[in-house]
């Protein structure tokens, strides 16, 4: 139930950020694809459809996929997606390392798509100051 409220809220928060951020809206416009996260342990889906610098979503999985981002656990998912919210750029990275993601497709599309939530995460995330 969390993976899918937290999956719900980042489709909320790119379609928000093409709406309100012209710069954010060109790089949507970069790609037209159909992404799907779920996890791999129960039937929780969302698919993100990027198409022409606008975004949309439904519930469930598509076979017209071009990647997908698939969490050993809907725990894993939910947590990683967290500690994106939370400003760790190398948070998927991480969970690919340790065996919690696995993407799956075009890795040119996945790539995209980490950029992308990079771009979110400057945008809305205010950087530490390093104590010197």
């Amino acid at each position: 139930m969390k993976l899918t409220m937290i999956m719900y809220a980042y489709y909320l928060l790119f379609k928000y950020t093409a709406w309100q951020k012209e710069v954010f809206r060109q790089k949507l416009g970069e790609r037209d694809l159909v992404l799907v996260m779920r996890a791999r342990d129960s039937r929780i889906a969302r698919s993100f459809i990027f198409e022409k610098g606008r975004v949309s979503s439904a519930s469930g999985d598509r076979k017209d996929a071009l990647c997908r981002l698939v969490w050993a656990t809907e725990a894993d998912g939910a947590r990683v997606m967290m500690d994106i919210a939370r400003g760790d750029s190398k948070a998927l990275m991480k969970a690919v390392i340790d065996g919690r993601l696995q993407l799956e497709g075009d890795a040119m599309a996945v790539s995209w798509y980490m950029a992308a939530v990079n771009q979110l995460g400057k945008m809305y995330l205010k950087k530490k100051k390093k104590k010197e």
